[in-house]
């Protein structure tokens, strides 16, 4: 679903300015879904989101954590993962510590990951990526879709990122 980012609130909030541009199909309905892996459930909603968004040139969305997260190729779970951020290198067992540093994350950089390496942010190396030319989405920004996303609170706010 879209609808323009340019009219007033009151007509965004309406369901009836959203307008369908494509349908993805519910993994969960396809025939033997339960032998198919999170990672190659994450790999067709990319490959069927890069062909809806193959004509789209400037994409305005919003998302909820989950919807994010998918986009950004972070696994959809927040129980017992390694990392609960999208947009930084921060391990789930510093999520407490306000003097961690973490290392804000690039698509650019997470593009060259090992499958080894992304586990241990949580995230799954997805070869169809619907945004992995940022240049049709985000200008030339290297941080790409991890930026693009709602940042999480505690960078918005601590870390001064607005």
């Amino acid at each position: 679903m879209m609808t323009l980012g340019i009219i007033i609130r009151d007509i965004r909030n309406d369901p009836k300015a959203w307008r369908p541009i494509g349908y993805i199909e519910d993994s969960s309905l396809i025939t033997g879904s339960s032998s198919i892996t999170a990672a190659e459930k994450l790999e067709d909603y990319h490959y069927m989101l890069r062909y809806l968004l193959e004509e789209v040139k400037s994409v305005i969305g919003s998302a909820d954590t989950k919807g994010a997260d998918t986009w950004a190729g972070q696994y959809g779970s927040h129980w017992n993962t390694k990392s609960l951020a999208r947009d930084c290198t921060m391990p789930t067992k510093y999520a407490d510590n306000l003097s961690y540093k973490c290392k804000q994350l690039r698509f650019s950089d997470i593009e060259k990951m090992t499958d080894d390496e992304l586990k241990t942010i949580s995230f799954c190396k997805i070869l169809n990526h619907a945004f992995r030319d940022p240049r049709n989405f985000f200008g030339e920004s290297s941080y790409g879709i991890c930026a693009a996303c709602p940042l999480e609170p505690l960078h918005v706010v601590y870390l001064e990122y607005w």
